[in-house]
Parts: C-alpha cells; sequence; structure tokens
C-alpha cells in the first residue's frame, strides 16, 4: 500500500491510538481513540482535522495549498507506512493504547531568490538578525571578500564589497547585536571572519535604519579589531555572547579570545557599501587595488592557545549550557573540552576525518564526512565510541549523502532536524527519526561548500535556509 493511498472497510482490524502534540495550536483530545490499522499517515492526518473540526477547516480553506498534514512519530520513529505494517515491524502491540506524537509536516524547501553570480567561490555563510531592522546574510569568498546580502531577498546591499582577507574566508560567526540598535533602529551586528592568511578579525556590520529611502538598503562594514596568534590557516570559529572567541586552524591549534567592551566602538569607520545603485568596485576607498585590507584597530593575543588535534580543527562551537566547548578534527575525533584547564573531558573516536559538525539546542552533535555519512552523537550522556548513525539509538548505518559532506546546520526549533549539503552540490533536510532524508534538492551545479539557517521574517514562523558554492551564488530555500 502506497504512502498516499488510504482506504477504510467495516472489516478493519482497530488499534487505540492517544494523541499528544507539543504545539497548543493543533491539540486535540488526548483521549484514546480506535482507527483503522489500515490508516497511514494521510489517513491519520485526516482524523486529526476532523477531531480539530472547525479550526482544522478555517485552516485549509485559507491555505489549501500548503496545508500538508501532520507527521506522526511511534515510539521514536516516523511513520512511513500502514499502521499494520508498522506496528508488525516494530513488535509493537494492539492490545493496549498506543502513544502518537504528532506535528505539522515540515514541507518541502522551495528555492526562492538567488544572488548574482560572482566570481569566487562561497565558502561560508552567517545569518545576521536585527531587532525591526534588515535581516542580513553576509557570504565570504575564497578571494578574501565579503558581501552583504538582504536575508528576505538575497539581493546584495549597497554598491561595492569589502576585502576582508589577504586570502579565502574560512569561516564567520555573529556576535550579538550592539546597544546602539535599539536607539537607532538600525540593524547592527559584530560578525568574526578567519582566513587562510591566518587572521582572526572582527567588524561591525550596520544597515541603514529608519531613515531611509525606500529605494534600497545600504550596508556598511566597520573594522573593530585584528587577532593574530594563529601560524597556520584558520579554519573555524565560534562566538560566546559579545567577548568570546574561538578559533581552530590547520594545524590543530586553539586559540581563545576576549574582545573588550571599550573596543566593539570602532576607531575608523571605512565605507562597505555606498549609494545602493552606485556601480560595483573591488576595493574599498582609501585602499589599494592589489590584496588590500583596511586598516583594523584593537589588535589582540590570544588569552590561551594549546595543541587541541593532531590535524586539521575542521570545526568548533561552544557547549550550549555550559562553559566547555567542542572541536572537530580530521584526525577522526570530535572532543570536548574544559577550556579553563585547556583539559579534555571527553573523545568522540570515529573512523572518518569529521569536515564539519554542529550541536542542536538539545545537545544533539551532527557530524558530517568525506563519505557522505551523517552521524548523531547525543552528548547530553555520551559515552566514548557509542554514537550512533542519523538514526535512533543504535549504530544503524544510513544510505550516503552521495559525496563529501561540507556543512551541516540543525533546525532553530525542530531538534530533530537538521540540513546537510555536500560536494555533489545537493541540499539535503534529515529527520533523525526517518531511515531517509526528508527532502533533497538541488542547490548548485558544482560544489555546495557553506549554509545556514536565517529568519524569514515577512512570514511569520518560516526560517529560510542559505547556501553558497563554487558558482559562487548565495541561494535561499524557503521553509517552515
Amino acid at each position: 500500500m502506497g504512502e498516499d493511498n488510504c482506504s477504510v472497510t467495516p472489516g478493519d482490524a482497530r488499534v487505540r491510538l492517544r494523541f499528544f502534540t507539543r504545539d497548543p495550536t493543533i491539540r486535540v483530545s488526548e483521549a484514546p481513540l480506535a482507527v483503522p490499522v489500515s490508516l497511514n499517515r494521510r489517513g491519520l492526518s485526516e482524523v486529526i482535522d476532523h477531531l480539530r473540526g472547525k479550526a482544522a477547516e478555517s485552516e485549509i480553506t485559507r491555505n489549501k495549498k500548503t496545508h500538508r498534514g501532520y507527521d506522526f512519530v511511534i515510539e521514536n520513529q516516523l511513520l512511513r507506512c500502514p499502521l499494520e505494517k508498522f506496528l508488525r515491524a516494530t513488535g509493537i502491540s494492539t492490545e493496549s493504547s498506543v502513544d502518537v506524537e504528532y506535528f505539522r509536516t515540515l514541507q518541502a524547501p522551495v528555492q526562492g531568490s538567488s544572488s548574482k553570480s560572482e566570481a569566487a567561490w562561497v565558502g561560508s555563510l552567517v545569518a545576521c538578525e536585527g531587532n525591526g531592522g534588515e535581516d542580513m546574510v553576509l557570504a565570504g569568498a575564497f578571494d578574501g571578500s565579503l558581501r552583504c546580502h538582504s536575508a528576505r531577498g538575497c539581493v546584495e546591499l549597497g554598491g561595492r564589497w569589502l576585502h576582508a582577507h589577504r586570502g579565502p574566508i574560512k569561516a564567520m560567526a555573529a556576535l550579538e547585536p550592539g546597544a546602539q540598535e535599539q536607539e537607532s533602529g538600525a540593524s547592527e551586528r559584530g560578525v568574526v571572519t578567519v582566513g587562510k592568511d591566518q587572521v582572526v578579525k572582527v567588524w561591525q556590520v550596520l544597515v541603514g535604519g529608519r531613515g531611509e529611502r525606500k529605494g534600497g538598503k545600504e550596508a556598511t562594514v566597520r573594522p573593530v579589531s585584528t587577532l593574530i596568534g594563529h601560524e597556520n590557516s584558520v579554519e573555524c570559529v565560534a562566538v560566546r555572547g559579545k567577548e568570546q572567541v574561538l578559533s581552530g586552524d590547520w594545524g590543530g591549534v586553539l586559540c581563545l579570545w576576549k574582545i573588550d567592551k571599550e573596543e566593539r566602538t570602532p576607531v575608523t569607520a571605512p565605507s562597505f557599501t555606498s549609494v545602493h545603485k552606485r556601480k560595483k568596485r573591488k576595493v574599498v576607498e582609501g585602499m589599494d587595488d592589489e590584496d588590500a585590507s583596511p586598516p583594523i584597530p584593537g589588535i589582540h593575543a590570544p588569552v590561551s592557545l594549546f595543541k587541541a588535534h593532531a590535524q586539521c580543527v575542521s570545526g568548533v562551537k561552544w557547549h550550549p549550557k555550559e562553559s566547555l566547548a567542542f572541536t572537530s578534527s580530521w584526525d577522526h575525533s570530535v572532543k570536548i573540552w574544559d577550556l579553563e584547564h585547556q583539559n579534555c573531558v571527553q573523545t568522540l573516536n570515529g573512523s572518518k576525518v569529521v569536515t564539519s559538525f554542529a550541536i542542536s539546542s538539545g545537545n544533539l552533535l551532527g557530524a558530517g564526512h568525506p563519505d557522505g555519512r551523517l552521524r548523531i552523537w547525543d552528548v547530553r550522556s555520551v559515552e566514548e565510541k557509542q554514537g550512533m548513525t542519523l538514526a535512533a539509538p543504535g549504530k544503524r548505518v544510513m544510505a550516503s549523502c552521495g559525496s563529501w559532506i561540507s556543512g551541516v546546520a540543525w533546525h532553530p526549533q525542530r531538534d530533530n532536524v537538521l540540513a546537510a549539503i555536500s560536494h555533489d552540490g545537493y541540499l539535503r533536510v534529515w529527520d533523525l527519526r526517518a531511515t531517509k532524508p526528508l527532502h533533497t534538492l538541488r542547490a548548485h551545479e558544482d560544489k555546495a561548500l557553506a549554509l545556514c539557517f536565517g529568519r524569514a521574517r515577512d512570514q511569520l514562523g518560516m526560517w529560510a535556509i542559505f547556501t553558497g558554492g563554487t558558482d559562487g551564488v548565495v541561494r535561499r530555500f524557503e521553509t517552515s
């Protein structure tokens, strides 16, 4: 029986289900309800809509094209076949009621707008959200340039771009917004960039506020600090709050930096962009034409640095709740660090190079590898060498993504959903409770290199996925 088929006959066996949800807008009675075992996801969705009554009817009337029903989870597994087949395969008894969690179906991402193609590869992306201002997506390129785009339409803000590094920008991270944002009504963000030139740089990004003309937005990036201490290409960066920066390099060294509050306000202010319609130029006023970067105030040395891995540090993240940090490496390991004592408190060993990783708000660690596989670690109670590979607890091996995974990002509001991009140019969206990707989309004709989530502020509750690749394009995919 196919996923979309649903037939009920009087002789169908029945099972009692207790439906529950964490979404108060779609909640129904949790009293057990007998339903035919022949029902699949679509049939159960009709049951939920029937129980919701007029609320569901009104929603379907308003959004016939977007109402895709619900997904159902039983014993931490997504239902992807008729109930009878699922219950038989999992050995769940039909003699007692079965708990079923349901939630709105995550719709397939829809490709929206794209930026203009540039000559340089887009190797890193970061989304910056401002209070009441213009959402931004910053793109770091392999020619060292830094571009600022509107998150709503991937339109480049202003007419010029900044040559931020003397070589490829390898990674970026956003600091918390400054206090001046509340007063000016402008969208302001601190951004940290790292590059192959062995330098970490801190920038202030500003998008025009209330007094702006209707014709378009204007963006300015101002230098704040230069952090010098690495002796190899800096491959990754993470920030905590407004002051702490953590970076890892090709030689396996980890550096911890602290940015003084007094130095968040830049001493100089070279313009990143000018009038929206002005022709693009490859340099900023006052700069040389060849491989030039604007002068940056506030040179800092690291608070501490130490050898963290035997090979390249490919990723670094702060622990969501504690004063710990995670690092990943080409030495096949992910480590958890007590930075105060420079002590490795946990090592998660694998058999493959770790190319990228991300941490969910629920403390799940998703790691990507050259073999195209995603591996998930529960770092709330992880034991050494005990991991799982995109599955429920255990060591089930999933089908490969097809190519080298270059980026991993968790959905900001769904701990079980993450996105991954790979060198085959595809974007894949996974739910950990399913055995296959929920959605697979072509993002770039060649390699996809950069990935981030950003808020689609024009639609309440909507998030967008942004990707960048060797075609020099930033693409936006809308999702629920």
